[in-house]
């Protein structure tokens, strides 16, 4: 890992396709599908268009045990859907359930630009405000942040061989992979896969980053690419705002950072790499 006072790698031409900045909050009991609604009549002006989709797992189960045998006792609730307020272009969301507050950036052909990290930290700190002052206006709670999440998926597409091009030469693209001219027997892989989870050294909480690779083919023209998408996951010691702020600034470094790590040079020339520290 390098040292903090590097500068983050950053690139003109970044092949992400997706962020999503989220957070896991203590879910009130209380919480019910209407106030779904009345919470999308905070963001309506910029999320104009809603979605209803199954609830995603969190780790905020909640249960109970009975004082007398000990038995854990799960007990079945309603099912509260899981809201998308989507933006007009489609290139920005919002999901929201009990416990749940995520926002996703999506590159869309009309809005292909990344908008970089520091306009959706700032995007999802205001909501993230908003938030808490509807749980409090509801008579919900406070805010209470217990787990954050920051995840780049990124289409690393091979470009009329520009680099490389086929998946058999998967070791143009990442360090993790050795070149094919060392095998003996073997000829070159049609195609490879990797995941691998790295523990996150954090001052003020816990965390982790897992990272998955996998093959795939381009729809729009058929070249094969890679899907590389690197998720940190990251419990902060404290449940107020800026601490979570802070473990997803953390989680952010380490994406950016393993992101550079596990990529070759010679595809950092092909994004444009430079040496600042705004990306």
């Amino acid at each position: 890992m390098g040292s903090p006072r590097e500068p983050l790698p950053n690139f003109e031409r970044p092949p992400v396709v997706e962020v999503v900045l989220g957070v896991q909050f203590a879910s009130p009991a209380a919480f019910a599908t209407t106030h779904l609604g009345l919470l999308w009549s905070r963001f309506r002006e910029s999320f104009p268009r809603v979605e209803q989709h199954p609830p995603t797992p969190t780790s905020l189960a909640r249960t109970d045990r009975s004082p007398k045998s000990g038995i854990r006792i799960e007990f079945a609730e309603p099912l509260i859907p899981r809201c998308w307020f989507i933006a007009e272009d489609g290139s920005q969301l919002i999901q929201v359930q009990p416990g749940l507050f995520t926002h996703n950036w999506r590159k869309t052909a009309a809005n292909p630009e990344y908008p970089r990290y520091p306009a959706l930290r700032e995007q999802f700190r205001n909501e993230l405000v908003q938030l808490g002052d509807f749980l409090t206006a509801e008579g919900l709670g406070p805010l209470a942040i217990t787990h954050c999440e920051v995840t780049y998926v990124n289409h690393i597409r091979s470009e009329h061989g520009t680099v490389w091009s086929g998946h058999g030469e998967a070791s143009k693209v990442f360090k993790f992979i050795g070149s094919p001219n060392a095998l003996h027997y073997l000829p070159s892989a049609t195609s490879c896969g990797f995941r691998a989870d790295y523990k996150m050294p954090m001052a003020d909480g816990e965390g982790g980053l897992s990272v998955t690779m996998n093959p795939g083919i381009a729809a729009s023209t058929g070249e094969p690419m890679f899907n590389l998408t690197l998720s940190a996951q990251c419990s902060p010691r404290g449940s107020d705002l800026d601490s979570a702020m802070s473990m997803l600034d953390q989680g952010r470094e380490w994406v950016v950072r393993g992101f550079a790590d596990l990529t070759t040079d010679s595809m950092h020339q092909h994004w444009g790499r430079l040496d600042r520290v705004d990306d």
